[in-house]
């Protein structure tokens, strides 16, 4: 069991359990701004989005 699904077996609060997957869901996503293949957006602008 992974994910969301172990975190509620767990017993961890549901909006906790949203922040944690939030930040494993984009963690290595900043790696990628740097590359040339996204969509013509600025990492700032990709960082920036993200971080909300």
């Amino acid at each position: 069991m992974v994910g969301p699904a172990l975190l509620c077996r767990l017993g961890v609060p549901f909006e906790l359990r949203e922040k944690i997957c939030r930040i494993i869901r984009v963690h290595q996503i900043p790696f990628y701004a740097l590359s040339d293949d996204n969509n013509y957006k600025s990492p700032q602008w990709l960082i920036h989005r993200l971080s909300w």
